[in-house]
């Protein structure tokens, strides 16, 4: 009796930690749900105030509607037709809370430009698999820290930051891109930032960057070391308008199914050199205009051209600095098409690469030099020459006088 008593009580005692194990996971859910899915935000501005976007933030998806609103604390109704409440204070708080998950963030925030402040720190996005135009038209957000956020199912990004004019600060050191796809326009506009880390970005499933840094004025440094070029098909206008960059190195860009290169470096005016000797434009259709404006670009370490033949090389540098010198990596043996050659001196050589002067219609278009160091030497060469033999020259004049006399 003694035993089957003590086998009861240890099955109970069992029973009882089991219920207590379950009772506490239930709660620590509950109060994920209820407490930790939460955005607070602040707006400027008094009236009618939107909390979400109305027109494109998709209503319908599980989870995407906030239980509960609070502003300045007090909790609120808040209208599900347009997505908006009542505020009588400028620069109020506003705390929006989910009981589920949502699915997708794409613009959730889009065109909301009263709101100058955004905590996402307690926002669950693990579920989501869109945050495009997430952000899109936050034209006074200042800052933004998404380090918190769980992006890792997230597959299309493009958009996301796309006009954040005045965001002058960007977290993203955790920002996990390892399933995105898209990545089109990403920061376009993004005109006040100066810096941006995206060291860490996953970027093997990208198949397009086209405008992913366009019109970032004032960003003063990028790393793009460990971008996974390998998928991506059009890197068009991705830095067009970074007239602050002064240097760029895509020396690891993978480019064998790249099609679309236009204006790829347009306006980027205070850089001052690029190596683009690794790039494959085997498959590349358009590359116009792609050093557009680039007043300060001087030296380009040029890709095989000869292996694109469709592509024209005046149209390539078109619009670019009149002074601008190519070097012709020494592991490129071939020349330029002998089409190109028709308005070009191909009569002086040096080692195995010509050197080139391209004249367009009334102005000097590009200068081609087969290698820096050689040209150097040679220019070296020349001009001590023309100084003995200028020398000489005076020395034999001084004589002629002398004997004259």
């Amino acid at each position: 009796m003694y035993i089957y008593k003590k086998n009861f009580l240890f099955c109970f005692f069992i029973f009882m930690h089991l219920i207590n194990r379950t009772t506490l996971h239930l709660r620590k859910n509950e109060r994920i749900n209820n407490h930790i899915n939460q955005i607070i935000m602040k707006v400027k501005g008094t009236g009618r105030q939107q909390l979400l976007n109305n027109n494109n933030y998709n209503k319908l998806a599980q989870g995407s509607l906030p239980t509960n609103v609070y502003l300045n604390g007090n909790s609120v109704a808040f209208s599900d037709s347009d997505l908006s409440i009542n505020v009588n204070n400028n620069n109020s708080t506003i705390k929006m809370v989910w009981d589920k998950q949502i699915t997708s963030s794409y613009y959730m925030f889009g065109d909301l430009s009263n709101i100058i402040e955004l905590d996402l720190s307690s926002f669950n996005l693990s579920e989501a698999t869109s945050a495009a135009h997430m952000f899109d038209g936050c034209t006074s957000l200042v800052s933004l820290d998404l380090s918190n956020c769980d992006t890792s199912k997230i597959e299309w990004m493009s958009y996301i930051f796309y006009n954040c004019k005045s965001l002058i600060s960007l977290n993203l050191s955790n920002f996990n891109t390892k399933n995105a796809y898209g990545m089109l326009n990403m920061f376009q506009g993004c005109s006040s930032l100066q810096y941006l880390d995206v060291s860490n970005f996953e970027t093997s499933k990208v198949t397009g960057m086209t405008s992913m840094f366009d019109g970032c004025t004032q960003l003063i440094s990028l790393n793009l070391s460990n971008f996974n070029t390998q998928k991506v098909e059009n890197i068009d206008y991705m830095f067009r308008g970074c007239e602050s960059l002064k240097s760029l190195d895509i020396s690891n860009f993978n480019t064998i199914l790249i099609k679309n290169m236009n204006n790829l470096f347009e306006n980027c005016s205070s850089l001052e050199s690029l190596d683009l000797s690794s790039f494959d434009i085997s498959k590349v259709t358009k590359m116009d205009k792609m050093f557009m404006n680039c007043k300060k670009l001087k030296y380009i370490n040029l890709f095989d051209y000869k292996e694109n033949n469709a592509l024209s090389l005046e149209d390539i540098f078109s619009e670019a600095n009149e002074t601008l010198a190519i070097y012709i990596n020494s592991n490129i043996k071939s020349k330029f098409p002998e089409a190109i050659c028709e308005r070009i001196d191909c009569s002086k050589n040096c080692g195995e690469t010509t050197i080139k002067t391209i004249e367009a219609t009334g102005e000097c278009l590009v200068n081609l030099f087969c290698n820096s160091t050689q040209y150097i030497y040679m220019s070296i060469i020349i001009n001590v020459i023309i100084l003995v033999q200028m020398e000489l020259i005076q020395i034999i004049a001084i004589f002629v006088k002398i004997f004259q006399q």
